[in-house]
């Protein structure tokens, strides 16, 4: 669900030659990409199938926190394209300074659930599962509560029939 969010762009079917319509995420690319979440790579390939860095995971959360609390996001004025996500995660709590060191890394999962776990108020996550634990995160994990929040809510599912998450993945 994307409640409190509209649709800012328009999505047109094969505007990512690399989506295909049948592919079972091409519905959820094109919600995040028309609710201004994501873009491509490049303006004609999304790359579904690579991987996501730090600098990427805080651009989408920051995006979305953006969007949530009607705010802005400054403009790029040099450095990183990454630099106003970065500066704009850390003015509004998302992140704390030295949490990242290499942006340019791949992101793991436990740190991308944070970081919108981060985004949005916890009342955004009503639970609809009743989810008793999560088979491959222990309970004295730092980011264990927030994961839960996200499991029980159905933000982050598990990436087998057992509901494993692979949190370092």
């Amino acid at each position: 669900s994307a409640n409190g969010f509209a649709k800012t762009n328009t999505y047109t079917a094969g505007q990512f030659a690399d989506v295909a319509e049948s592919a079972w995420y091409a519905n959820d690319v094109k919600s995040a990409y028309e609710l201004g979440f994501v873009n491509g790579k490049s303006d004609s390939l999304y790359v579904p199938e690579g991987n996501v860095t730090v600098a990427e995971g805080i651009t989408m959360a920051s995006r979305v926190h953006a969007i949530y609390n009607n705010k802005t996001i400054a403009e790029k004025t040099g450095g990183n394209w990454y630099d106003m996500y970065i500066s704009y995660a850390l003015e509004n709590g998302m992140i704390k300074e030295g949490q990242f060191t290499n942006y340019d890394r791949n992101i793991m999962r436990y740190e991308m659930a944070l970081l919108f776990a981060n985004a949005m108020p916890e009342s955004y996550f009503t639970p609809k599962n009743d989810i008793k634990d999560i088979p491959d995160v222990a309970e004295t994990e730092d980011y264990y509560d927030e994961l839960m929040m996200l499991y029980k809510a159905g933000v982050v599912l598990g990436s087998d029939d057992y509901g494993n998450f692979y949190a370092t993945n």
